[in-house]
């Protein structure tokens, strides 16, 4: 198992260390410390320093022998101490977890959670009010520097038993925990400050220092244990993003292997007391891990006894790891066809389970779909402009029953001659595709392979310049450009895909659910409607046809634009679907309450620009912000030397209304084939560093670029300069700029979408700046974050919102700040 790159600070042995100011919640009369380490090498000196304050409070320093010196101030001794571990205890050049813990009478020491040695105090414990340092002589003077790498230090005022070392020492804290005074991750990744991440402020100053990328075995903070029912049904997805499959039962292995829950994939989980929980199989059986070890995982028990019982653990965000009666983990590791075993000491990637609760259901209700024979079979809807929209989401249902080889189409509304208007194809290859006539050839967007006989959805989707497919809900494919020439003259077909002429390409299966929008839905709003009927008053819909009249010769339009189709030859059969009827709580798009007007920064092109003083990292770095322009050319973002715009680097700039950048020295990256001055709101990420393999660009949370520069040569900036970049043709931004983020990681596509379309609180990991420009008058751009990098604004740009004058009304599809933390 490959544990998580994450940040660290490395110490040179010479000149780094950490030092805290003292405060009373670093002054104690009882303790745990614990600190991970992982020296260099033998130390050049026979003592070096690790945590602790002078006074010899709560120290612990490490020996050239390899052995553990615990050390603290009691009224008799200013000396005192446990015995040391014995020598070679601690090995060189690997992770070790140290902790020292003291109640006033007894002082323990533990290596990697195991108690190595423990003695008398010799007395009540003595506070020293002196700073607390880490990576030093702990006496305060300028010698026995460590060298290697530190992560979270932690204090706490109270005194852990063995287990709870044991329970803690490998997972993140949140900085709440009951008698938490004090807690350093260390892993910020740049900066000279060391964040306490208790509510106790004690910030420590780093003195030189290095952030690296290492594999830890930490995980990420448990959220408080939810309470569950006594009795749930669930499934469990594994890393590779199947479910857990019990197929079989009796002496079949447990498996990760299944794209879609059906009966065996569905589990029953029984609530034992204690956190304590037995997982019940589709054949009435209980999974057991007997044997543990590489023995498979199976689902073959009547009864629960001890290997039928299982820890429970939540990891946050639906998450969970699972534990064995011989405390092991449970663990997916290979999917496919690889039994799921309980051998793992440690939670990681593969085993940790998306924790997916399933809704009780009643036997589904069969429904009329219509079928078609792949030989004359189509439904008809005559012409209108409507069903061809410059803007368009196209979607079904359908079940594709055989004609492998065959071109085979649920829907299409085309002209040939020159090419123009939409089709969706079962493709003579056998995978899902979507084409569009740009007036000049067909440009087609090839998607996964086709299922047969199973039910899917299809989306298409075409916003005025790229087409996008989405197969189950899912964006399949890389996004496609293209300027679709209309069809002006001829019908919409269900079941064929030429409607410039005879019916050809005909559909052999079923189909369900056609829908027409004139607009572009996102991922969110096909997901959102895919699995229930509409009641065809939804705003943007031009054409429905549930195709569930189960007789007759026409397919009804529910919306009131009267687009009904005629019925050549199609029949109709009843199917179980997963589709429900609206629900009436569900607010319809014509229902939603009015945006709210925001207030944004426009920039006049000719002299505008913001000026915010950061010196940003050279590596691990994500900027982002929304754009809205009608200028090609126009600049947006640099890097720069104080206020003269000089030593730039980091452009973001359009060039030709594609998105460029260039990171010193000197490699430029590119979008191609986009219009990002089309005058509509977009998302801009650049993204740069190792953890990602170089830099990449995003717009509206899709990969649009990317290069293999992942730090920049120039490391003399110290100003950043929004709305201006010297890179670009029109070095000043012609538009609107609002939601400005710099942060010091760089962030996963998976992060940039969960977090694009709302405001941020200013306290969110890994933020160095987050500017809104939503302060709608003044010179100033505040800082939101606590560094308290506030930006200057140079010109004559003006302030949008609601009114006359410099303000103007602009609807901005940002929603509140995310919850704290603690909701």
């Amino acid at each position: 198992m490959t544990a998580s790159p994450q940040s660290v600070l490395r110490f040179n042995g010479t000149s780094d260390y950490i030092s805290v100011p003292d405060s009373e919640s670093l002054q104690l009369s009882a303790y745990t410390v614990e600190v991970w380490l992982k020296p260099s090498g033998k130390p050049n000196q026979v003592w070096k320093g690790i945590v602790g304050k002078p006074g010899r409070n709560y120290n612990i320093w490490i020996h050239n022998t390899g052995y553990v010196h615990h050390r603290f101030h009691t009224k008799g001794s200013t000396n005192s101490g446990a015995p040391n571990t014995a020598k070679r205890s601690l090995k060189w050049n690997q992770w070790s977890h140290i902790a020292i813990t003291n109640d006033g009478s007894t002082a323990k020491t533990y290596i990697n959670g195991q108690l190595k040695k423990e003695g008398p105090t010799g007395g009540a414990l003595i506070a020293d009010k002196t700073p607390f340092l880490l990576a030093r002589n702990l006496d305060d003077k300028s010698d026995n520097y460590f060298k290697g790498q530190l992560a979270d230090i932690r204090i706490w005022n109270q005194v852990h038993s063995p287990d709870e070392i044991k329970n803690l020492m490998g997972q993140r804290l949140k900085g709440d925990e009951a008698g938490l005074v004090a807690y350093w991750p260390l892993n910020e990744g740049s900066g000279a400050i060391a964040k306490d991440q208790t509510s106790n402020g004690n910030q420590g100053t780093i003195h030189g220092g290095t952030w690296e990328e290492e594999e830890l075995n930490f995980i990420t903070p448990a959220l408080p244990t939810e309470t569950l029912p006594e009795t749930e049904v669930i499934a469990l997805q594994a890393e590779n993003g199947q479910y857990l499959c019990t197929e079989k039962g009796g002496g079949s292995s447990v498996v990760a292997n299944r794209d879609k829950i059906g009966p065996w994939e569905t589990l029953t989980l029984h609530q034992l007391g204690d956190g304590k929980v037995a997982i019940q199989a589709e054949n009435g059986q209980y999974i057991c891990a007997e044997g543990g070890g590489g023995s498979s995982v199976v689902a073959n028990r009547d009864k629960i006894g001890p290997w039928e019982t299982f820890t429970l653990h939540q990891l946050g965000d639906g998450k969970v790891a699972i534990q064995a009666e011989n405390g092991k983990y449970l663990c997916a590791e290979g999917g496919g066809g690889s039994s799921v075993v309980a051998n793992r000491d440690k939670i990681g990637p593969w085993e940790t389970f998306v924790y997916q609760k399933i809704a009780a259901t009643t036997p589904q209700s069969p429904q009329s779909v219509a079928t078609f024979d792949g030989k004359d079979d189509y439904i008809e809807v005559p012409y209108k402009p409507e069903l061809n929209p410059a803007k368009f989401t196209l979607s079904c249902w359908a079940k594709v029953e055989g004609g492998q080889g065959q071109w085979r189409s649920p829907v299409t509304c085309r002209t040939d001659g020159p090419q123009g208007g939409y089709i969706i194809y079962a493709g003579s290859n056998n995978k899902w595709q979507f084409w569009t006539g740009n007036g000049q050839t067909w440009v087609d967007l090839t998607g996964p392979d086709i299922v047969l006989n199973s039910w899917t959805h299809v989306a298409a989707t075409y916003d005025g310049s790229t087409m996008k497919l989405y197969i189950n809900g899912e964006l399949v494919g890389a996004p496609l450009p293209s300027k679709i020439k209309l069809n002006t003259s001829y019908p919409l077909r269900i079941g064929a895909g030429r409607t410039e002429g005879n019916p050809d390409y005909l559909f052999n299966g079923d189909i369900s659910e056609v829908r027409l929008w004139d607009q572009a839905r996102s991922p969110e709003e096909i997901k959102q409607l895919m699995n229930q009927r509409l009641k065809g008053d939804e705003a943007g819909l031009v054409g429905y046809w549930p195709l569930n009249e189960g007789s007759g010769n026409t397919a009804g339009d529910k919306t009131s634009n009267e687009n009904s189709g005629t019925i050549h030859g199609a029949t109709w059969k009843q199917e179980e679907l997963d589709i429900i009827e609206p629900a009436a709580v569900i607010k319809e798009e014509t229902e939603k309450e009015p945006q709210e007007l925001q207030s944004v920064f426009t920039f006049d092109g000719k002299d505008d620009y913001i000026v915010i003083p950061l010196n940003e990292p050279e590596t691990e770095v994500t900027h982002e912000f929304w754009f809205k322009t009608d200028a090609p050319n126009c600049g947006f973002f640099s890097v720069v030397i104080g206020n003269n715009g000089g030593y730039n680097d980091r452009h973001l700039y359009l060039n030709s209304g594609n998105i460029k950048t260039r990171i010193w020295s000197n490699e430029v990256i590119s979008s191609s084939n986009l219009n990002l001055a089309d005058n509509q709101w977009h998302h801009l990420a650049h993204v740069f560093g190792a953890s990602v393999g170089g830099q990449k660009i995003y717009i509206d949370g899709e990969l649009v670029a990317s290069g293999s520069k992942h730090t920049s040569d120039a490391n003399k900036q110290d100003t950043i300069w929004i709305g201006y970049s010297v890179d670009a043709r029109k070095k000043y931004c012609k538009g609107q700029i609002t939601e400005v983020r710099i942060w010091q990681i760089a962030r996963s596509p998976e992060e940039i979408k969960q977090s694009m379309n709302h405001r941020l609180r200013g306290d969110e990991e890994g933020l160095l700046g987050y500017w809104p420009l939503n302060e709608g008058s003044g010179s100033t751009a505040t800082d939101q974050t606590s560094n308290g990098n506030q930006g200057t604004i140079y010109g004559a740009g003006t302030w949008k919102k609601e009114g006359g004058g410099t303000w103007e009304q602009e609807k901005l599809d940002f929603i509140s700040p995310a919850p704290s933390k603690e909701q």
